[in-house]
């Protein structure tokens, strides 16, 4: 038998109504997790109960060359070297308190660069450059980082420095 068109509307109408519903149940698509942070390979190291520093961190003259002076404005040294032959020498400073064992940071800013001039003020071609060492040594270690064994640095050209060898790499510091 023959469907009549209005009845097969009908069952096509009904059928569209099941697929509409059976759609509404289905619950949308989760977007993916978002994948986790990898684990921090590096732990916190332990509180220190061990004594602080009670003094204020600072450079006392004894430890510093004689062309070093403290600046009038800030915390700042000042190496000389205006004429009289001061701007051929190097100049070194080392803090009054010192590490012992655990990790420690510290910082340095250059906030002025000087190029020296001769006497008479023309610039000469046979002035060095400007070098900077940063770095550790002992309390009664030279104030030139890395010219002893007590002392290592590390200049501002990459360079280790240490017992008066100097290098880009770690054979440098082996004993």
């Amino acid at each position: 038998m023959a469907e009549s068109p209005e009845k097969k509307q009908k069952t096509e109408e009904e059928v569209k109504d099941v697929e509409v519903t059976d759609a509404a149940k289905e619950e949308p698509p989760k977007p993916p997790k978002p994948p986790e942070p990898p684990k921090e390979l590096e732990e916190d190291a332990k509180k220190d109960s061990g004594t602080k520093i009670k003094d204020k961190v600072t450079f006392l003259t004894p430890d510093t060359t004689m062309n070093v002076l403290p600046s009038s404005v800030g915390n700042m040294l000042v190496a000389l070297c205006d004429g009289g032959g001061l701007q051929y020498l190097l100049a070194g400073a080392r803090a009054n308190v010192g590490v012992k064992s655990g990790r420690y940071s510290f910082e340095a800013k250059i906030v002025e660069q000087m190029n020296p001039a001769e006497d008479g003020g023309k610039k000469s071609n046979s002035i060095g450059r400007n070098v900077v060492r940063l770095g550790f040594t002992a309390a009664g270690g030279s104030l030139f980082l890395g010219e002893d064994e007590d002392s290592i640095g590390f200049d501002n050209e990459g360079f280790v420095v240490t017992n008066k060898k100097k290098g880009k790499d770690r054979a440098v510091v082996r004993p």
